[in-house]
């Protein structure tokens, strides 16, 4: 039974050694929306939104960003991210809910996500369209901030359950809901909608003041992103 056990341990290490490699191997360099584990899902004037799935020991293929990109991670993973032309750097922890910014705009960048991990990653990869204008004012003072630069703000919110959250006074942008959780959210006017319960993980919303709902019975954590 050890002997079964260990020949089958060296044959799926062998299989992943050829798989990594050989999931690389495009002939030439695509662009984002062509590579097969990204899905454009949502597009608008200001962003394009994909939906990004890298199953464990796989990695997507070389393709190029050509425009200033947010990822926002739904879930606890490690990848590796190896640019073109680059030996393998060191795998990096994500934490969920993270999020992380690459510029794209002044100078296009190629590389390659490696899932180093022991489960799928998914996350989103959320393209800016048009140069920043700073539709989106100051920084609320009642979230923390992840990211704050000259393209996004980002703001990461936890909530206990059926916690409402602050009201916040928020530039166009998108909320992403963490898998697990359902939050509602309610624009000034009233209008409520709920993400996280069916269909996708995210909305696009206008420029606003928004309150956040938990309707889970555990916490929920959310991540509010303003364009600028």
């Amino acid at each position: 039974m050890l002997n079964v056990s260990h020949r089958l341990l060296t044959a799926v290490l062998i299989n992943l050694a050829l798989v990594l490699p050989l999931a690389a191997e495009t002939g030439a360099v695509i662009d984002i929306q062509n590579e097969p584990h990204h899905h454009v899902v949502f597009e608008n004037s200001l962003i394009r939104i994909l939906e990004v799935t890298i199953e464990p020991g796989t990695s997507t293929l070389f393709h190029r960003h050509s425009r200033d990109n947010f990822a926002v991670y739904l879930d606890e993973v490690t990848t590796v991210n190896q640019p073109e032309g680059q030996p393998m750097p060191d795998a990096v922890p994500h934490v969920t809910g993270s999020v992380g910014f690459a510029a794209g705009d002044a100078k296009p960048y190629v590389h390659r996500v490696v899932n180093t991990g022991p489960s799928a990653v998914h996350l989103l990869d959320i393209e800016l369209k048009l140069p920043a204008d700073h539709r989106t004012g100051s920084a609320n003072t009642l979230a923390p901030v992840a990211v704050d630069n000259d393209r996004i703000r980002a703001y990461t919110i936890s909530l206990a359950p059926q916690q409402p959250s602050a009201p916040m006074q928020l530039g166009p942008g998108v909320l992403v809901v963490m898998p697990g959780v359902a939050v509602e959210q309610t624009a000034s006017g009233g209008k409520s909608e709920r993400v996280g319960t069916v269909g996708p993980r995210w909305r696009w919303r206008p420029a606003g003041s928004y309150v956040l709902r938990n309707r889970s019975d555990s916490t929920a954590l959310a991540v509010e992103v303003e364009i600028k």
